[in-house]
């Protein structure tokens, strides 16, 4: 189980500068604990999901944020809409080391999850997990 820091930390550190927003960093979490639609390389994280406009959400992934922020591990972009994160120096290097030290087959599918949430606009997202999981959208759609 990585812990919900490393989580976040190996998401972001898949390549140098990786920007992702709140609602990039939500959906890739949850991904990564079921397995992108039902891959079995799932890696549990501990967060706990509620239904939300765009697909999960999770109220311990803003804490965590929070806590990744202060700590200089990750920084908030200003001017590029609210929620948008890169990871600084000291928060890519300790990714990294978290992405190395899964198992090739685990590393490979958190590796092709996040790459996948990543590439995908916030309404592809929100497309796909109304198709998929249904029962972690509501039908509100606002910001989260």
């Amino acid at each position: 189980m990585l812990s919900s820091r490393d989580a976040i930390l190996g998401a972001m550190s898949l390549r140098p500068n990786m920007i992702m927003t709140i609602h990039h960093i939500q959906r890739a979490m949850f991904l990564a604990e079921v397995g992108i639609f039902g891959d079995p390389t799932s890696i549990p994280t501990g967060y706990g999901f509620t239904p939300g406009a765009y697909g999960p959400v999770s109220n311990d992934i803003h804490k965590e944020i929070l806590k990744l922020s202060f700590d200089g591990a990750i920084a908030a972009l200003f001017g590029r809409g609210m929620g948008t994160y890169i990871p600084m120096e000291k928060g890519y290097a300790e990714g990294l080391v978290i992405v190395n030290s899964l198992s090739p087959v685990r590393r490979h599918g958190y590796i092709e999850t996040v790459t996948w949430v990543q590439n995908s606009t916030i309404e592809e997202l929100a497309a796909s997990f109304r198709l998929h999981y249904p029962e972690f959208c509501t039908n509100e759609l606002q910001e989260e």
